[in-house]
């Protein structure tokens, strides 16, 4: 696979770090509780309980406030993550001397999978491998 440009990675960052928008403006708030009482009964008697309780509160509109995101999720982030991507990444050119920088590539990890990966570079009638752990 090629390398990604320094836009494609800032995107797909954004997108994954976008909340995902729901469906319905009503909010769930659930609530449980524990109770101790003591006291005197009806007889005068000193007495005690415990107890639970369980509750939901609905709400119609969604929070008050500011929506919250995740970093990463506007267009301005999106934006400084491209630009420093770009200031970090391998120059696209030729050169005489050597030079430094980054390559960017999409990884898509998969749970329990292990996979190997190496860096191909083929110039002229070299071919150059890198094993990346």
């Amino acid at each position: 696979m090629r390398a990604a440009s320094p836009s494609a990675i800032a995107a797909s960052v954004q997108r994954s770090n976008t909340p995902k928008s729901k469906d319905s403006d009503i909010t769930v708030y659930p609530s449980v509780g524990v109770v101790y009482s003591t006291g005197p009964d009806i007889y005068g008697r000193r007495t005690g309980g415990v107890g639970t309780t369980a509750g939901v509160g609905v709400g119609v509109g969604g929070p008050g406030g500011p929506p919250s995101r995740a970093p990463g999720s506007t267009d301005a982030d999106r934006r400084v993550m491209q630009t420093e991507l770009e200031e970090k990444g391998l120059p696209a050119r030729a050169t005489a001397k050597p030079v430094a920088g980054y390559l960017y590539f999409p990884i898509s990890v998969k749970r329990g999978k292990s996979v190997a990966y190496q860096l191909e570079y083929q110039g002229g009638t070299q071919k150059i491998r890198v094993p990346l752990p």
